[in-house]
């Protein structure tokens, strides 16, 4: 009788960890992929700020923006950096932003859902600017994209 007791408990153990692992396993990869977004975000962030530092001194803005992707592993494309100065020509002591725009972060996760249903995946917005202070003039300032 008790062993037959221990084998219905084995039993409806079995059984809840098999309709309780789906959604375990669903909440542990979506940590896994938020986590991945907030790297993407930490990495265009700091992308930015190294951009905007390189923009201090140089005055092309291809390679502010060729730095600034770069800088970013090259997860971002060109088309998503602008450089803006403050005037047009720029001055010692004036500001330079980079910002990425148009850049969005789609959870693997949601998108694999929205896949399979036939619909389309909210995106996170990963945008981000940084502004420094010019140590030279630039001539054509108002030639940045």
């Amino acid at each position: 009788m008790q062993d037959r007791m221990k084998r219905r408990q084995l039993g409806q153990t079995i059984i809840e960890f098999a309709l309780l692992a789906p959604l375990m396993f669903l909440f542990l990869y979506m940590i896994v992929d938020f986590g991945r977004a907030m790297g993407e975000r930490i990495m265009v962030e700091h992308a930015v700020h190294e951009g905007a530092r390189y923009a201090m001194v140089h005055t092309s803005c291809d390679d502010i923006r060729t730095r600034t992707a770069a800088q970013a592993q090259h997860i971002i494309d060109l088309d998503n950096v602008s450089v803006t100065y403050e005037n047009n020509p720029a001055r010692a002591g004036d500001t330079v932003t980079v910002k990425v725009v148009d850049f969005d972060y789609t959870p693997a996760i949601i998108n694999s859902i929205s896949r399979l249903t036939g619909g389309t995946a909210p995106t996170i917005p990963l945008t981000s600017s940084a502004s420094s202070i010019l140590e030279m003039e630039v001539a054509d300032a108002g030639g940045c994209p």
